[in-house]
């Protein structure tokens, strides 16, 4: 569940991010990187998979074993989650100016260790 939620988040920031602006930049690994780190660092992350904890304490086997309940959860989770236009728009004037015209990122960012957050 948490995959596809966070999946979800990250690729509506990305899509929010390039297309805020009346010029939207190309799709690069730098904004790809962008869009992860602005989920990763948000509470909204932590809201998310504590929701998913929570649900799976709550919900007996039979609710954690039903495809539909699993899904209607998963929508739920990114209809409540979403980042709206204007949260993006603040967002992005927070980050001031940036560079999309440089040479693109490497994909190397260095190891990454899943710890199943």
């Amino acid at each position: 569940m948490a995959y596809i939620v966070d999946l979800t988040l990250v690729m509506q920031n990305l899509f929010r991010l390039a297309v805020v602006d009346h010029q939207p930049p190309p799709i690069t690994r730098h904004l790809i990187k962008l869009a992860f780190k602005t989920y990763k660092e948000s509470p909204v992350k932590a809201q998310v998979h504590n929701a998913i904890r929570n649900y799976m304490k709550e919900a007996g086997l039979f609710d954690c074993a039903s495809q539909d309940g699993i899904l209607a959860k998963i929508v739920e989770l990114i209809d409540v989650n979403r980042i709206e236009s204007a949260e993006m728009h603040a967002l992005k004037g927070s980050m001031g100016d940036i560079e999309f015209t440089r040479d693109d990122e490497p994909w190397d960012v260095g190891k990454m260790v899943y710890k199943g957050e």
